[in-house]
């Protein structure tokens, strides 16, 4: 009987061992990935008030879909599904009527700007 649950256990030995854990292992931190991410976080993070619609628009490019509420929605250029909400206040909007959209220019002044955050890409 010793025998039988020593064969049992050599054989589920290599089933638990600790040297047969991988990188793919779901419970086991990606190392990689966390470092991209912390580089998205922290381009992202690089936006602030007070800086122009050009500045977005070097990481950053229309998502498609409507675009409601006074916001615009981006996606990163190197992953589209990670995006942020940004505000603008346009640089032609002092004085004009305000039925009227106004156009959108590199020189618009950003009013506010979400945490990145992941969404599918919208093709509306």
């Amino acid at each position: 009987m010793k025998w039988f649950f020593a064969a049992i256990l050599i054989t589920a030995l290599p089933l638990v061992s600790p040297a047969q854990t991988s990188a793919t292992d779901p419970a086991t931190p990606d190392p990689e990935l966390s470092r991209m991410v912390d580089a998205v976080l922290a381009e992202a993070g690089t936006l602030h008030q007070g800086m122009t619609r050009h500045a977005v628009e070097v990481a950053w490019r229309l998502d498609g879909g409507l675009q409601i509420d006074g916001t615009t929605r981006c996606v990163l250029r190197r992953c589209t599904s990670i995006k942020i909400e940004v505000k603008f206040k346009t640089a032609d909007s002092e004085g004009t009527d305000p039925s009227r959209t106004p156009e959108e220019r590199d020189d618009d002044i950003i009013v506010g700007v979400s945490a990145p955050y992941l969404e599918g890409p919208f093709y509306d």
